[in-house]
């Protein structure tokens, strides 16, 4: 009739987001008289502006040593409080989840995130091969392109005695056996980073940090040992000279008791959540010198190997 007229309805439909849903209109009643017209309903996506990614000035790869996916925020089933750091990370960031070692052996891994060559390809076979020096590595790339480049390592594996240290401007590594502690790594990369001479000559720069990760030795005191599980431990296992143990323990697993294995575990994650305290001191470094928002930051492992197999390396390529 002449009073006819139409009634907009806006029905928010953010609830089903990320769901497959079939949408009905009907009328729920009706005063028994006169036709209802639904007419061109429609789907409306409210625009989210795109921000734009700088370019960035600095690039940063961390690689963690000895670490499980299922140890790590994203994949771990559970919470992750002691791993403030990367659990943050893991919220904010891009997750790779078809992520694969190229081998078990350390070495080999990092020298293929390095070159992008394959274990054949860079010559990596073996526990006793060297990088050679005419493979080119990001190093390399970088030092061509002007980019200053460094590398701060505190595993044995990518020391220069394996071909590590001649592809850089700068190399440092961290022998355990001289007491740094287990940051140090990061840390000199955090003041190698924000230095304001090398800053203020406005070139980019490349950082590629090894750290232990969870791998023993751990940065653990006695009186820190005795609060972890379980109470009362009296084995043999001790954050100093527990690799020594561990390397005695290779292939017999079973000489190690549930006792010792909840102290293994307490010391593992003890000592990752150290490394993410120097990682989440890395970041602040970055911000208070305002590189954060054009740093490229990325954290990743080299093989998965870990407390399931006592830190063992070279050890059968299958998917675990």
């Amino acid at each position: 009739g002449d009073k006819a007229q139409w009634s907009e309805l806006d029905v928010s439909l953010h609830e089903y987001a990320g769901q497959i849903v079939t949408l009905e209109l009907a009328a729920s009643k009706t005063t028994g008289t006169g036709r209802l017209l639904y007419g061109d309903p429609a789907v409306f996506v409210p625009k989210i502006e795109q921000s734009k990614t700088p370019k960035a000035r600095a690039v940063v790869i961390v690689v963690l040593d000895g670490v499980e996916r299922s140890e790590l925020p994203p994949w771990r089933g559970t919470e992750t409080p002691h791993l403030p750091t990367l659990n943050r990370l893991a919220k904010e960031s891009t997750v790779f989840e078809a992520h694969r070692a190229a081998s078990t052996l350390v070495a080999a891994s990092v020298a293929t995130l390095l070159t992008g060559k394959s274990p054949r390809g860079h010559a990596l076979l073996d526990s006793g091969a060297k990088l050679p020096a005419k493979i080119a590595t990001i190093g390399d790339m970088a030092r061509d392109a002007s980019v200053r480049s460094a590398m701060f390592t505190g595993v044995p594996h990518t020391f220069e005695a394996f071909g590590f240290k001649t592809h850089w401007e700068s190399f440092t590594q961290f022998p355990p056996n001289e007491g740094r502690r287990a940051s140090a790594p990061l840390d000199d990369a955090a003041k190698w980073l924000t230095d304001a001479p090398k800053r203020a000559e406005g070139r980019p720069q490349l950082v590629v940090i090894h750290t232990r990760g969870g791998h023993p030795p751990w940065d653990i005191t006695p009186p820190e040992a005795a609060k972890l599980p379980p109470p009362n431990y009296t084995g043999y296992l001790r954050p100093r000279d527990a690799a020594q143990r561990i390397a005695e323990l290779q292939g017999r697993h079973t000489r190690l008791s549930e006792a010792d294995h909840e102290r293994l575990r307490a010391l593992f994650l003890a000592g990752l959540n150290g490394q993410d305290a120097a990682i989440g001191k890395l970041i602040e470094s970055l911000k208070e010198a305002g590189r954060w928002d054009d740093t490229l930051f990325i954290v990743t492992g080299d093989v998965s190997s870990g407390r399931r197999f006592l830190f063992g390396d070279g050890l059968p390529l299958d998917e675990e």
